[in-house]
């Protein structure tokens, strides 16, 4: 069964502790892939000020090139409005039917 990882935040700015999380949570997981997908409107962050979302896309790029099994997601980007973690996981699920979703989410999630 394929084992897909989603890991959401606002990435705003990507740093050197979102790349070695998420080549932690691909390494103990044994991920096929793993999705970073920046927050459009985070809901527990709104009115916060954010760097453009395609200079947040262009960091991301920059900062996963050759993390192996890392794909960039725009998807909450080109979705628009406040982006519901609900939503992402169901759409994932959706394009990967028969995988095991594994979410990942940075410590600011947590409290």
């Amino acid at each position: 069964m394929k084992k897909i990882g989603i890991y959401g935040g606002s990435f705003n700015p990507v740093h050197n502790e979102h790349i070695n999380i998420s080549k932690a949570f691909i390494k103990e997981l044994d991920l096929d892939v793993l999705y970073i997908i920046p927050t459009n409107i985070a809901p527990h962050k709104q009115g916060e000020e954010v760097c453009d979302a395609k200079d947040r896309l262009n960091m991301l790029s920059l900062a996963f090139k050759g993390v192996n099994k890392v794909q960039i997601s725009s998807y909450e980007l080109d979705k628009g409005g406040v982006s519901y973690t609900y939503l992402t996981i169901e759409h994932f699920k959706n394009l990967h039917q028969n995988a095991q979703i594994y979410f990942l989410v940075g410590s600011d999630m947590l409290d």
